[in-house]
């Protein structure tokens, strides 16, 4: 594909160019004003121009030079963003593993509990039952 040339600030250039010249020209083919005035207007919009013009090639430098800079901005606030994200995630994760811990705990100990009430209460009966003082022999 064809690249046209001047990229961005170039093309920004050639537009403000063709609207401050279209403008100008429109303004002074309609303008209601003398020559007088219509010389002076066009003089000081001139100047006006001028000195506009002189920081254009600033803007556009800051531009061109700045993309690094910016890219190193957005990645950074996307960086920030994401371990935003990771920790909340992470302290999700733990907080769910600390409740299925806590849930299985607490399900061990209703088993020992469990196990303990039927071993104390097995106990006396199997001893009834083997004892032979009790079966009359």
């Amino acid at each position: 594909m064809a690249e046209h040339g001047g990229g961005k600030g170039g093309n920004f250039l050639l537009g403000l160019l063709f609207g401050l010249l279209s403008g100008g020209l429109l303004s002074l083919l309609l303008a209601p004003a003398s020559g007088e005035e219509s010389r002076r207007w066009v003089k000081k919009t001139a100047k006006d121009v001028s000195d506009k013009a002189k920081d254009i090639p600033d803007a556009v430098k800051d531009e061109i030079s700045n993309p690094y800079s910016k890219t190193l901005s957005f990645l950074e606030a996307q960086r920030y963003k994401l371990e935003k994200h990771w920790v909340a995630l992470q302290e999700q994760f733990y907080a769910k593993r600390r409740e299925q811990a806590k849930q299985r705990e607490e399900a061990h100990e209703a088993q020992w509990r469990e196990v303990e009430s039927e071993s104390v209460a097995q106990p006396t009966a199997a001893a009834h039952e083997d004892d032979p003082t009790e079966s009359g022999v």
